[in-house]
């Protein structure tokens, strides 16, 4: 979708998209933002499309994709459906999100897990959230399989095959715009086929 917003702070007036009647649903689509603006998005919320007399509706999580001008330095964008329209940022665009290590203990070793037993955010237990970024290294390397549950959307994924092979499994995918980096020459990380990293 090309979006040419007027407002680097938000823009509610220039949707990409218009849906004047009828039903518009969307379920957990990913969706690529085109900013043709030739400026980056800065903080707020941007209507990408518009409903009038229409309705616009949505389930799932969307898998969020920038190209063009994209998004001011440190800015990862997420999209809402709010108020019957398709929003980008929702009421703003995420700053620098948590840093998270998989840990040791639990038996779902789930990207996705909302347990606080699989990740450390330095040394609390903590749970992952949508665009943290993620680090599998020497801590988490008890449980080297890696169960992907859904799709996730951290912000970057590092792998560090120091202390042991990690294998991705499970019928989920890691979407979005997540870098990937492997640390040490030894060692494998073993992808499914569908990822597209």
């Amino acid at each position: 979708m090309t979006f040419v917003p007027t407002g680097f702070t938000g823009d509610s007036g220039h949707p990409a998209l218009y849906c004047s009647r009828g039903t518009l649903a969307f379920h957990g689509n990913a969706i690529t933002v085109n900013n043709a603006s030739g400026s980056p998005l800065g903080l707020g919320t941007y209507q990408l499309v518009q409903q009038a007399s229409g309705n616009i509706s949505s389930s799932g999580a969307f898998v969020t994709l920038m190209t063009g001008s994209g998004l001011v330095a440190g800015a990862i964008a997420e999209i809402k459906c709010r108020g019957g329209n398709l929003n980008l940022g929702r009421d703003r665009l995420y700053a620098q999100a948590a840093r998270l290590v998989r840990q040791r203990s639990g038996d779902a070793r789930h990207l996705g897990s909302s347990s606080h037993r699989h990740w450390l955010s330095g040394a609390t237990p903590s749970t992952f959230n949508i665009y943290d970024g993620v680090t599998f290294n020497a801590t988490g390397s008890a449980h080297p399989s890696v169960t992907l549950s859904s799709v996730m959307q951290p912000s970057t994924l590092v792998i560090d095959t120091g202390a042991n092979d990690y294998t991705f499994t499970g019928p989920g995918q890691i979407a979005g715009a997540t870098s990937l980096v492997k640390v040490n020459t030894g060692g494998a990380v073993n992808l499914p086929n569908r990822q597209h990293l």
